[in-house]
């Protein structure tokens, strides 16, 4: 069947003329499957989210044209920028745009004076950002002069209260405040950090020091899908995001991300580009494919896989009838919405204490209030068990990857049967490569199995990681600490080899709870001046191992540490 090919420019929706939101809006409502939407070459501007709901074999070509979102530093909670909602639809895919904001969704300048006592910094802005004394602050992270956070200085705030505001012309206007701050003088703003900082934080802050400052976190994503299968995202830059770049949740499946960049654009001294995750993807199925991307300058993780872990409440009729829940509601209102599981779906049963499997089940049917009636039975589940969707353990493919300069984890991957191959990862505060489920905080899962980390090279990884263990690799039990009260065999079958590490802290190769583990023709080199802290390779409870021809010339008395 031939393609019908819609041209945005027929609907109303043209370069440089202003808000085009509706008349894109009722293109996307008006176009059938199998049909391809062109863009004419520029600049689009979107006040609002557009949505698109039960497609199938859609393209969208953008040409290369930019769409630039809404963002208000002063608006209420959440107002961040929007794009593309994309529910329900299959075989899509979107190539050849930019996306930018309106107005910055952070600011960036340099330390000019600090009060350890009363705990406050001064922070002269680039003239590039406006300050106006009501863009609500919600975080702040310091960098090196490598351009990467280093947590001399970091603050996250939550939205503490609703205010009112007196706007130059005399408008009233409400917005949530997160760090408190005044304007001085001369693009000058002071940080006022008491009962937010312990004594001993931001010691290492000097003048001169860079500083970030995050407007929004955690709100709305640029692109979003839900309930999507085979979708393809290729030749797409994002300059600018408040907070994601792009959200996937269940259930989705297959996705690629094909030449997918965000970045900061050239000329701007803006320290991140976005705020939260670059890709956030829970409860994919199938496979997830990265490939010649380049993600950089995130305030979160720069992609971060996960399905979501359930806690059993109690079992009945033999465990055939299980009633679960999870961290703050949201697993039940999953579990209730059909997103969580459905019948046919196959649940991993773990050891809360161990993080061992004791069990497997498949769900019968879904029940209101977090019941699930399951069969096929083996194993022994029981109150406090930890359950996971093994429909959401997505298998991963990263191949000539840049990730760069990212304040918290380069990928935090949490699923199974993963390449990561032929990728630089550069300047991460914490671990290049983190594979982790927590069930402390995060309840995310799943453990690792079936791992292959080869020809990479991980450099500046983990320089921020003093009171952890991080490597530029790192496989753990839990996010936080070393998880090495967690026995050999929470994770399985792990690769990794002929990697080259430069320039880390604390380890290049962190391995704990694992089982089957083989660390084969990796290169280590240290900075020769640098304090000699960790070791290239530490495994702590671990079985089966295999560490064979891994070379450091500059501390070969550093190259192992096995617990």
């Amino acid at each position: 069947m031939k393609s019908r090919i819609y041209y945005a420019a027929d609907y109303g929706v043209l370069p440089c003329a202003g808000d085009c939101a509706g008349e894109l809006q009722a293109l996307f409502d008006s176009i059938t499957d199998g049909s391809c939407v062109v863009f004419k070459t520029g600049s689009y501007y979107l006040s609002r989210l557009i949505t698109v709901k039960g497609k199938s074999d859609i393209k969208i070509f953008g040409n290369f044209s930019e769409i630039v979102t809404h963002f208000d530093a002063c608006g209420p909670k959440s107002a961040t920028n929007e794009a593309f909602e994309f529910t329900d639809c299959r075989d899509i895919e979107i190539t050849g745009f930019f996306f930018d904001t309106d107005s910055p969704i952070g600011a960036a300048g340099e330390v000019t004076a600090i009060d350890f006592k009363n705990k406050t910094v001064d922070v002269k802005i680039y003239d590039e950002f406006p300050v106006t004394g009501y863009e609500h602050i919600c975080g702040t992270n310091s960098f090196d002069i490598k351009g990467s956070p280093d947590y001399a200085l970091a603050t996250y705030n939550d939205y503490i209260e609703e205010r009112s505001f007196t706007l130059p012309d005399g408008t009233v206007s409400k917005r949530y405040e997160g760090l408190n701050y005044e304007v001085l003088s001369d693009r000058i703003i002071r940080l006022k950090l008491d009962g937010i900082l312990p004594e001993n934080e931001a010691c290492r802050l000097k003048i001169g020091h860079k500083i970030n400052i995050r407007y929004e976190i955690y709100g709305h994503s640029l692109l979003s899908f839900y309930f999507c299968s085979r979708v393809t995202l290729k030749n797409i830059t994002v300059y600018s995001a408040a907070s994601f770049a792009v959200t996937v949740e269940p259930r989705s499946s297959d996705f690629t991300f094909d030449n997918f960049s965000v970045r900061v654009n050239k000329g701007s001294k803006r320290l991140m580009a976005i705020n939260a995750d670059g890709i956030h993807i829970l409860g994919l199925m199938g496979r997830l494919v990265l490939k010649n991307c380049n993600l950089e300058a995130m305030g979160d993780d720069t992609l971060n896989i996960h399905g979501l872990a359930l806690e059993v409440v109690k079992t009945e009729n033999g465990g055939k009838t299980i009633t679960a829940d999870g961290m703050d509601g949201r697993p039940k209102k999953a579990i209730c919405e059909c997103t969580w599981a459905q019948p046919g779906d196959r649940i991993a049963v773990y050891d809360r204490k161990s993080f061992l499997q004791t069990a497997e089940f498949t769900v019968k049917s879904v029940l209101p209030n977090g019941i699930f009636e399951t069969e096929d039975m083996s194993g022994t589940v029981k109150q406090g068990c930890v359950l996971a969707n093994k429909a959401f353990f997505a298998a991963v493919h990263i191949d000539c990857c840049t990730l760069r300069s990212t304040r918290a984890r380069g990928a935090l991957i949490q699923t199974q049967n993963v390449l990561i191959e032929n990728s630089y990862i550069y300047g991460i505060s914490y671990a290049g490569l983190l594979f982790s489920p927590d069930i402390k905080r995060w309840w995310e899962v799943a453990p690792a199995e079936n791992v292959e980390i080869r020809n990479n090279i991980f450099e500046h990884c983990s320089h921020a990681s003093d009171t952890m263990p991080d490597g530029a690799v790192s496989f753990k039990a839990s996010h936080d600490g070393e998880s090495g009260e967690y026995p050999a065999g929470v994770h399985k079958n792990i690769l990794i080899h002929n990697n080259r590490f430069k320039d880390f802290c604390g380890c290049g190769i962190f391995v704990s709870a694992a089982d089957s583990v083989r660390i084969e023709d990796n290169v280590f080199e240290r900075d020769k001046t640098a304090q000699k802290q960790g070791f290239d390779i530490r495994l702590v409870n671990c079985r089966n191992t295999k560490i064979h021809n891994n070379r450091d010339d500059d501390f070969p008395e550093r190259l192992i540490s096995i617990e």
